[in-house]
């Protein structure tokens, strides 16, 4: 399944005994994405990834589409 930057709502961790789960919440309305059995720092890099790239697309910085 894909989702574009601008659709992910939120993204979750959820840390077990050996695994790692990740949970990506869209604004669509639509399932979230689930995905198991990461490692605790590969799911927790993959949060930082998708919340770095949400504060550089919408941050102060952004040009506008419509210049």
């Amino acid at each position: 399944q894909s989702i574009h930057m601008a659709h992910v709502a939120s993204v979750e961790v959820d840390t077990n005994l050996f695994f790692s789960n990740v949970v990506i919440e869209t604004s669509g309305g639509s399932e979230p994405v689930r995905c198991y059995g990461h490692r605790k720092r590969d799911a927790v890099e993959m949060k930082r990834l998708i919340n770095k790239y949400q504060s550089d697309y919408y941050g102060p910085n952004r040009q506008s589409a419509h210049v």
